[in-house]
């Protein structure tokens, strides 16, 4: 079973907790990367070349700030810690997290790509450059950037334009680990939200009292008390529930059409009818004969065309109706 990669520390491998202030808090350094808090302190006081992680950036420990957007997406309910797998599990398809500025998803890549300020709020790449003013007074191409949170100001070059977070990192991972978690639900298989061990719907359980989906031991430990059911029953009813919603939402649109395009139909028909008469009986009032057969042509020719139009809807009818007939036969001869 996989678990999120970028929701560790680079150290220690232990999973961050969704808290700052806390030895496990993500921290975040300027090379792109995140360490828990206790590995941050640790390195930090160490020369360069003592420390366990090596990279090319000179100021990598000079940030003071948890990763705040770290701390968000650990805090979702999307995601579950297994103490036994040593990470995070992905347990409901997740909601990409939004641009501060223009609401739009994130991506791991291109222009909507996270940028981590120096106060760990976020932005995407393109508001980013957007938001980002030029600083005349620098030697170089150096810009200021205000956070749109906190009002903090930053002074950033230009090399920085590429620089990663690790929120691209997590985005970069959520693909398989959304494949991992549809694969598993194909599977019949659910994660208990007490202990995050998987295990087969049919063994598993619904507390009613908590609306949990337990593990038989998790249910017998913390939940014995409780009236639970088979998990299966449980998605037996909901699945039933939402198939009968849809298919009574997709029924009556066209249930309720039908008889107003009939009504609607009907009533053209009526004034095609009384119009083309209205015509036809005009033409004794026609003086000449040339005028007379030019008059008679043109209503022989709607005539024509009404007769032409109406028997190519009346097959499409006809087909639709035996359509409706054959899956009402279908429905009969299924054993469900």
């Amino acid at each position: 079973m996989r678990v999120f990669k970028s929701l560790n520390c680079i150290l220690c491998k232990k999973p961050f907790v969704p808290i700052a202030n806390q030895p496990r808090s993500p921290r975040h350094l300027n090379c792109g990367l995140a360490m828990c808090h206790e590995c941050f302190e640790k390195e930090e006081s160490l020369e360069k070349d003592e420390r366990k992680h090596q990279c090319d950036s000179e100021i990598c420990f000079d940030n003071p700030n948890f990763a705040y957007f770290l701390i968000e997406v650990l805090s979702s309910d999307y995601l579950m810690l297994s103490p036994i797998l040593g990470g995070y599990l992905l347990v409901k398809p997740f909601k990409l997290p939004e641009c501060t500025i223009c609401q739009d998803e994130y991506s791991h890549e291109g222009e909507k790509s996270s940028r981590a300020l120096n106060c760990n709020h976020v932005l995407c790449t393109e508001c980013y450059l957007k938001r980002r003013v030029e600083d005349e007074e620098e030697e170089g191409e150096m810009y200021t950037i205000t956070c749109p949170l906190c009002d903090d100001s930053f002074g950033e070059s230009a090399f920085g334009d590429s620089k990663r977070d690790r929120l691209q990192d997590f985005l970069k991972e959520l693909p398989k680990m959304t494949q991992q978690l549809e694969d598993m639900e194909e599977a019949g298989q659910r994660f208990c939200d007490k202990c995050a061990k998987v295990d087969s719907i049919s063994e598993m359980f619904h507390c009613n009292e908590c609306t949990l989906k337990l593990c038989g031991t998790c249910s017998y430990k913390k939940h014995r008390q409780h009236v639970t059911m088979v998990l299966l029953q449980e998605e037996v009813n909901q699945v039933s529930d939402k198939l009968r919603e849809v298919s009574i939402g997709v029924i009556n649109t066209y249930d309720l059409l039908f008889p107003d395009l009939h009504k609607e139909l009907h009533g053209d028909i009526e004034g095609f009818k009384q119009k083309l008469l209205d015509k036809e009986r005009a033409l004794m009032n026609v003086l000449t004969f040339e005028d007379l057969k030019k008059k008679r042509d043109k209503c022989t020719k709607l005539k024509t065309d009404f007769e032409m139009c109406s028997e190519e809807y009346i097959p499409h009818l006809r087909k639709y109706d035996t359509m409706i007939k054959e899956l009402i036969q279908s429905l009969d001869d299924d054993p469900l």
